[in-house]
């Protein structure tokens, strides 16, 4: 689904973004490797129940230059300045994935502009221990923790990336995870895949963001989740291997008011799978409580 892009100037640079539906709106957050006409396309049901979306590119991403915007703080407070930009003082976010740092700062500095906050399947956590990162990736851990080395295994990272998102039998293994022998014969998951496979090489063709979000996972700690406010969700498949569960299990500890959702989908892809009904239900009815 194409949608015409929009910009916002700001003192830092221009913000790319797109706003989908009407209805409530929410400030929708993408994740690693994706842009936002993908997060509109793979989140139909919420168009469907009457919400508009509120997506914009983070930075190094196509429309959004990196610039100095390197740190999930930056990218909170670009998301703060579109919502006063497009007049709203309050809404419901959604962070998904590599999204998951600059959402979560997002609700710890500026609580009096969300309402309620969903995280799906999100880096929640610093990658402090090979744990945290993406279980095929971990053999990397003693080089990626050294930020010089990090710079220099970016073309890797970059050749293999091209390498595995244009196949099939590479890439879903990486975002199936233990959930593998059931998406690979599933006609629903195979064609979310073949999307999320196209929109990962075609971010390859601007690597900033992709870069960017990979340096920031190797940081020290983003997150301060004694600060967030609002409501929390989170919604992990326990089977994902490519944004581990012990994330979000973490996340919640910190936050013991938070729900901690563990759903039967299709690994990192929460929109297909046996529970993805679940999924949409239970998003549905939080985004919605009074």
């Amino acid at each position: 689904m194409n949608r015409t892009q929009q910009y916002l100037a700001h003192s830092t640079g221009p913000v790319e973004y797109l706003i989908a539906g009407e209805g409530e709106p929410v400030l929708c957050v993408h994740g690693t490797g994706v842009s936002n006409e993908v997060v509109v396309q793979i989140e139909g049901r919420l168009l469907n129940e009457g919400f508009q979306l509120i997506v914009p590119h983070r930075p190094g991403y196509y429309g959004t230059p990196l610039r100095n915007r390197k740190t999930p703080q930056a990218a909170a407070e670009l998301y703060a300045a579109l919502l006063d930009h497009l007049g709203h003082e309050k809404v419901n976010a959604v962070g998904t994935s590599g999204g998951g740092p600059s959402s979560i700062c997002f609700a710890q500095m500026f609580p009096e502009k969300v309402k309620r906050l969903v995280l799906q399947c999100p880096v929640a956590h610093h990658w402090s221990d090979p744990e945290w990162m993406p279980a095929p990736d971990r053999w990397s851990f003693p080089y990626i923790k050294r930020s010089w080395l990090r710079q220099m295994m970016f073309p890797l990272y970059r050749y293999l990336a091209r390498k595995n998102g244009g196949n099939r039998e590479r890439w879903l293994p990486r975002i199936a995870g233990e959930r593998l022998s059931e998406a690979q014969d599933d006609l629903e998951t195979l064609s979310l895949a073949k999307i999320l496979m196209a929109a990962s090489l075609d971010a390859l063709q601007h690597p900033a963001g992709m870069q960017n979000d990979i340096d920031l996972f190797c940081r020290n700690a983003w997150a301060e989740p004694e600060k967030i406010e609002s409501p929390l969700l989170l919604l992990h498949d326990p089977g994902d291997t490519f944004v581990p569960f012990c994330h979000s299990r973490w996340l919640h500890q910190k936050c013991p008011d938070a729900e901690l959702i563990e759903l039967h989908c299709a690994g990192h892809l929460l929109w297909s799978g046996p529970e993805v009904q679940k999924f949409g239900d239970l998003r549905r009815d939080f985004l919605q409580s009074d």
